[in-house]
């Protein structure tokens, strides 16, 4: 082998070997790292009715009131502990609706059958005329997300609050003392490659098994006067409102608000972003804080990564005992193992390729000493004889 192959497979070695190296978290791991704090949300809203003003100025004002079996809402989405003491982030749409989310909520029931057009373009005319009558949220019920199989028949509900002074652009706190001690989610800026972890693809007989979904960073969107609204590239439903999505560390990079379509977007989530929930958090004098069992989740898959299975195992062990409800939610543990594994492979598979790069070292050395050392021989086989000068002397 000359010395130009040795140089190429010493390149190969090395390509592979930063290959090895870049076992990095994917976006599933997130999702797994994050279900422990996800919640389902159901929320029920009253409505009486609508006051709508007329289309023409020399109109009446028209009240259009709701029969008693239209006037109850419920809806359904998601939410996320951000703290260890029972506070979780969710859609202010969902669980605090101002005027114009109720008019857009419950205004197709107040136009079905009464004659107007319920189109987009007639609806939006319509719910620009329109003020809620007597509307107001009436409930808020929380359900610990479940793994696959794992999801009772009989699930206890738990009843929440929306925290005072937390509804900021578009983000709202609950209270729960059932959540108490979840492995609240941290926060991250400028992910590109996310999970959406909500209940909006979850089927009817498993309620509250939540879905995954990954997507990638979009663009923005910035309505007149309100913040930037990070758009992803994900396929979302109702009851995803609230969801967090996630990065493969499982730290929230934004909060789904709404599905959203546009021209070279047909499948997308608009969302609010981290400094939407960190005002949120603030104006309710809430703290940061992940918790015993986050940090314990936190320091599990570190040292995953480093192939430590017993350390990792024991890790999680401390997150479970901080929060014994961990057992049922997705297998963290397996995704935890499997991250060990790979670890432990990829360490095998960096020291082998480490003895290769030293192996192609030595021999490419060796090459060139003998190729600095060793002379060509002389035509025939013989080595060259050594020239000797001689000098004439005179007598």
């Amino acid at each position: 082998m000359g010395v130009g192959r040795r140089a190429s497979a010493w390149a190969l070695a090395i390509a592979a070997l930063g290959t090895a190296h870049a076992a990095a978290a994917v976006p599933q791991e997130g999702a797994a790292r994050a279900i422990g704090a996800v919640y389902r949300v159901e929320v029920t809203l009253h409505v009486d009715g609508f006051l709508v003003r007329p289309a023409a100025p020399s109109g009446r004002p028209q009240r259009v009131m709701l029969s008693p079996g239209e006037r109850t809402v419920v809806r359904t989405g998601t939410a996320f502990a951000v703290t260890p003491d029972g506070i979780l982030a969710t859609s202010a749409q969902l669980v605090a609706p101002d005027a114009a989310d109720v008019v857009q909520i419950a205004g197709p029931r107040a136009l079905a059958g009464r004659g107007t057009a319920t189109n987009p373009a007639g609806l939006r005319a319509w719910s620009r005329r329109a003020t809620p009558i007597e509307a107001r949220v009436t409930g808020i019920r929380l359900w610990p997300a479940y793994a696959s199989g794992r999801s009772p028949s009989n699930a206890r509900a738990l009843p929440a609050r929306v925290v005072a002074g937390s509804v900021v652009d578009g983000v709202a706190l609950v209270e729960s003392a059932g959540t108490v001690g979840a492995p609240a989610l941290g926060t991250v800026r400028n992910a590109r490659e996310v999970a959406l972890v909500g209940f909006g693809r979850a089927a009817p007989n498993t309620p509250l098994e939540p879905g995954v979904r990954l997507g990638r960073v979009a663009g923005g969107l910035e309505p007149a006067g309100g913040p930037v609204r990070p758009v992803y590239s994900i396929e979302a439903a109702s009851g995803d409102l609230g969801a967090p999505l996630v990065d493969a560390d499982g730290r929230v990079a934004a909060i789904a608000l709404a599905e959203f379509d546009a021209a070279g977007c047909r499948a997308c989530v608009l969302t609010a972003s981290v400094d939407a929930i960190g005002a949120s958090m603030r104006g309710a004098g809430v703290g940061t804080d992940r918790g015993v069992a986050g940090r314990a989740l936190d320091d599990a898959f570190a040292i995953a990564r480093t192939g430590d299975v017993d350390g990792a195992t024991g890790a999680y062990r401390r997150a479970e005992a901080a929060f014994p409800a961990l057992r049922d939610r997705a297998d963290i543990v397996g995704v935890i193992l499997s991250r060990a594994d790979d670890a432990e492979r990829h360490g095998r598979l960096t020291a082998l390729l480490w003895a290769l790069v030293l192996v192609q070292l030595i021999a490419a050395g060796a090459l060139v000493w003998r190729a600095l050392t060793l002379r060509p021989a002389a035509p025939g086989g013989r080595p060259p004889k050594a020239r000797t000068s001689t000098r004439s002397t005179s007598r």
